[in-house]
């Protein structure tokens, strides 16, 4: 397994990852409040494994 401690990814690198067969994992530690929240985000991981167009997909 390759890792990055990369504060700019790209939306281009993770299609890259995930265009090679490769899910781009995200985590996060410690994270802040976010905007319009009533808890922190805490620590937490998710796994893109595709993508839709050039936007991405919330949830």
């Amino acid at each position: 397994m390759d890792s990055s401690d990369d504060a700019r990814m790209t939306f281009d690198k993770v299609k890259s990852e995930v265009d090679a067969q490769r899910p781009f994992v995200l985590s996060l530690w410690g994270g802040g409040m976010p905007i319009g929240g009533d808890r922190p985000y805490g620590d937490h991981s998710v796994a893109c494994v595709g993508y839709l167009g050039g936007l991405g997909v919330h949830t």
